[in-house]
């Protein structure tokens, strides 16, 4: 528990200015790109890209993790092998981007994403072979220089893109943008990691490596299919436009999520290290829980207030069906936050196989949902669909317990609902708001923090 706290309170600094400053840059940027290219076109690339994100997941086959997760440090012939495997299966992916493409928009009937979809897929090979580097600097602790690298990325990202939105590229505008990003990216991750561009295929490596990827990647290829419901479902049926509203309040929600995603990467070192000892396991994901809930909350508690009038004046009239359901993305990201850690502990400790069964459920209830409600409720049945998937995790629950034991999950599950309430006060009333009253005046609430911020002051001090 003090591992976690203390390596929360070091990396995690330096991981969540990133992020902050990350959040920053990436709402600009947003909001200049989605107003100068308009809802058509972005809902476009968006459906792309969605695409293009689920194949990346599919071919990176857990490297990263493999590197970070391991019990000992990984060595140069383990790097070599890593690096040469994500090349090898970089140049896969990029076979299928014609087909993909085609396929794509033949199904979803709007002209432009086989361009899309080729382009980003022709980027697989550079953009899996950096996730080497990252995952060594993330194994030393070096968050600093991922941090760096990151924001570096951001930045070229949304200059390049909305440099050539303003000139008038169109669709081209965050193709651009992206490619930059992700050379940029490289660039400095390999520089900062120093690695030897050496390359090898060693039998046992390869056995040992894909020997974990298999179980761990198999399951977030299943959780990575939720994203696939955005452009296969809603961009069908409702059109790109549609698909675009649902995109940017994913990228809202998923901004002002910041944290549990500092929290989750700081973490996965710092489990892998203490995976052997199930208590200590146990009490790390349970005061992380804690810290990532009172973390992103109140965040998305007060954007989701503010959304009805704060979206269309940033992103113009256009986009007000992005305030419409970012309400039931910010319930499932609230939801997802209280279980995450407990997901990534299951994969750590080897069991993969639960995971990928709640990964199965989830993704089928928010399918089938989304089949049957988006053409009778629009964009708000896309977030019902939502709402409905969220009866998935009480299995993922109840497998975490079985092999981590009792996670004292309690006040996390507590916080999230009294922020739950509130994220619907539109609909509910001000009612809805006496939810994170409770939250704040809580005993286990003001403990927390006085723990935390104890820790911030011996660190600052020392």
């Amino acid at each position: 528990m003090a591992e976690l706290r203390r390596l929360a309170c070091q990396g995690g600094l330096t991981m969540a200015l990133r992020q902050l400053l990350g959040m920053g840059v990436s709402f600009v940027g947003l909001i200049a790109l989605a107003r100068l290219i308009g809802p058509q076109t972005y809902g476009v690339f968006v459906s792309a890209f969605a695409l293009h994100s689920f194949l990346v997941m599919f071919f990176q086959w857990g490297t990263d993790v493999f590197l970070v997760r391991r019990p000992e440090d990984p060595d140069a012939v383990h790097v070599a092998q890593a690096l040469a495997l994500a090349l090898v299966l970089g140049g896969a992916g990029m076979g299928l981007a014609w087909p993909v493409g085609k396929a794509a928009e033949a199904w979803i009937g709007a002209p432009g994403i086989a361009q899309a979809v080729t382009t980003l897929f022709c980027g697989m090979p550079l953009q899996l072979a950096a996730l080497v580097p990252s995952a060594v600097l993330q194994r030393r602790m070096a968050y600093r220089a991922v941090a760096v690298a990151e924001m570096a990325g951001q930045v070229a990202l949304y200059g390049i893109a909305v440099a050539a939105a303003w000139a008038g590229w169109g669709l081209t505008a965050p193709l651009a943008g992206w490619w930059a990003q992700q050379m940029v990216m490289a660039a400095l991750l390999f520089g900062q990691a120093r690695l030897p561009f050496t390359l090898t295929w060693r039998r046992e490596l390869l056995r040992e490596l894909l020997g974990y990827g298999l179980g761990f990647s198999a399951s977030l290829w299943i959780w990575h299919l939720r994203s696939l419901v955005n452009p296969l479902v809603v961009a069908r049926l409702l059109g790109p436009e549609a698909a675009a509203g649902v995109a940017v309040a994913v990228r809202l929600v998923d901004g002002l999520s910041f944290m549990r995603i500092v929290l989750w990467r700081v973490a996965l070192p710092a489990l892998g290290r203490i995976q052997a000892d199930r208590g200590r396991l146990a009490r790390a994901v349970a005061e992380g829980t804690r810290l990532q809930v009172l973390a992103v909350g109140p965040l998305l508690v007060v954007f989701s207030a503010a959304a009805p009038w704060l979206v269309p004046l940033a992103f113009g009239r256009d986009w007000t069906p992005a305030a419409a359901v970012f309400p039931f993305l910010a319930l499932a990201s609230l939801v997802n936050t209280v279980f995450s850690l407990s997901s990534a502990a299951l994969a750590v400790v080897g069991a993969n196989a639960p995971v990928a069964r709640f990964h199965a459920l989830h993704v089928a209830i928010l399918a089938a949902a989304a089949l049957v409600l988006v053409p009778r409720f629009g964009l708000t049945g896309y977030g019902l669909a939502e709402a409905a998937a969220l009866i998935s995790y009480p299995a993922l629950y109840r497998s975490a317990t079985l092999r981590l034991g009792g996670l004292g999950l309690g006040a996390g599950v507590a916080w999230a609902a009294g922020f739950a309430l509130a994220l619907f006060a539109g609909s509910l009333g001000p009612l809805a708001w006496a939810g994170p009253a409770v939250v704040a005046v809580l005993p286990e609430t003001r403990r927390t923090l006085a723990t935390w911020w104890e820790q911030w002051r011996a660190l600052r001090d020392g």
